[in-house]
């Protein structure tokens, strides 16, 4: 679906065959199909609706954009990320508008909107879990910020199998607390990094432009910022391509090209990671025996993130486009004087559409039938020594099927089982 934005952008702005190339450099990019179809991970649906937050955004759509924008956050708390960038361009979008009071007012009813959606939903995950009345009205709005809090605080590590610059100083799983005045950067870099973003959004005119400032912030947050996930540049990429069709600079797209690669690698080898019977002491890790591959990846991507930070300077201060091909300059869409119409039906006749929806259902059956679940562990025991254990005392005899949830750990442990 991201592929489908990406053409419907790059269309308009390029011409039908650059949305064509651009929407399959999306569809088939490395990076995605090794988060979404080798690794499992739903990267792409929260990247999908932050496009679309982005996008509705800079048309001024606000009631829709935030709306998307809850619902990113219900996928994916790290959309978060994106928020401080986001409530920048709204105040600029508003100060700048004819209108002054009706952005503000429609702003308004998007955040109450946003708001009211993740309320309802975590009504829902809540339900029955607390006593009375205020208890069963206040209890969502807890668990949402407890959620939200404990995932954010959830890896407190200068940086987790990121290919970063913290990588390349093999700082990677180090706690914040250890890795000593590298902390103190990280967190001044994190927030260079919001307000780079703010300052570029300030000096555009254009608001398409705050497709450009998120890919930079995130690029720049990714390479230097504290506490990052070999993930958390995917919608970067994402928002790279939809700048390219929009600016037309090359050197978006070499970025784009770039981080394609750099992500895809740091996704492929945290995952053979943890499939490598050789490696369980690192389970689902960067492996240290791949330095020689990790290192110049990390060096890749710092340097991509600082070429990026420059081309957005270039772009948007200096008002400077580097473009593809001279004769790109010149590109138009064929009209009817030029080619017969475009068939957009593809010829499809009512079989086809039919097949279609069939297979589609069938697969939708398969894939989400009892996908997931809505009640979870919500409580564990840690042990603090060697030897601890811990004992669950049935009453009796029972037949039963015991699972467990050890999180990022590669501890082996015995499990018994007595009558007595």
């Amino acid at each position: 679906f991201t592929a489908v934005v990406v053409y419907g952008v790059a269309s308009r702005r390029a011409g039908r065959r650059a949305g064509l190339l651009l929407a399959a450099f999306t569809a088939l990019n490395p990076a995605m199909f090794v988060d979404s179809a080798a690794w499992g991970q739903m990267d792409s649906v929260y990247t999908l609706l932050l496009v679309l937050c982005a996008l509705l955004a800079a048309d001024r759509k606000y009631v829709p954009s935030l709306l998307c924008f809850a619902f990113a956050m219900l996928t994916k708390p790290q959309a978060l990320l994106f928020a401080p960038l986001g409530l920048f361009a709204v105040l600029v979008n508003a100060y700048r508008a004819k209108d002054r009071k009706r952005a503000l007012r429609d702003f308004g009813l998007g955040v109450l909107a946003a708001l009211a959606m993740l309320y309802a939903v975590a009504f829902m995950f809540c339900a029955g879990k607390a006593e009375g009345l205020i208890g069963t009205l206040v209890y969502p709005v807890r668990w949402l910020a407890e959620l939200y809090g404990n995932t954010m605080g959830g890896y407190d590590y200068i940086t987790v199998n990121a290919l970063n610059l913290y990588e390349l100083l093999n700082l990677n799983w180090h706690s914040t607390a250890s890795a000593g005045g590298w902390t103190v950067f990280a967190w001044c870099m994190f927030a260079l990094s919001y307000l780079y973003s703010f300052f570029l959004y300030w000096k555009s005119r254009n608001p398409k432009r705050l497709l450009l400032c998120g890919a930079v912030l995130m690029a720049m947050i990714f390479a230097f910022g504290p506490m990052i996930h070999e993930r958390y540049v995917y919608p970067a990429l994402a928002l790279l391509i939809l700048a390219y069709a929009v600016e037309r600079d090359r050197r978006l797209l070499i970025s784009a090209a770039v981080m394609s690669v750099t992500l895809a690698m740091n996704q492929v080898l945290v995952l053979q990671g943890g499939m490598q019977a050789a490696s369980a002491a690192q389970y689902g890790h960067l492996q240290g025996s791949e330095q020689w591959l990790n290192a110049p990846l990390s060096l890749a991507g710092v340097l991509n993130a600082l070429f990026l930070c420059w081309t957005g300077y270039d772009i948007i201060c200096r008002e400077r486009i580097t473009p593809l091909a001279a004769q790109e300059l010149d590109e138009r869409v064929p009209g009817p004087a030029d080619s017969p119409a475009p068939d957009y039906k593809l010829n499809l006749k009512r079989k086809d559409w039919v097949a279609m929806l069939v297979i589609t259902g069938v697969y939708a059956v398969a894939a989400f039938l009892n996908l997931g679940t809505t009640a979870a562990p919500e409580s564990g025991w840690t042990s603090t020594a060697a030897g601890e254990s811990v004992v669950f005392d049935l009453g009796g005899t029972e037949t039963f099927r015991m699972t467990y949830y050890g999180g990022i750990c590669g501890t082996n442990f015995p499990v018994e089982l007595s009558d007595d």
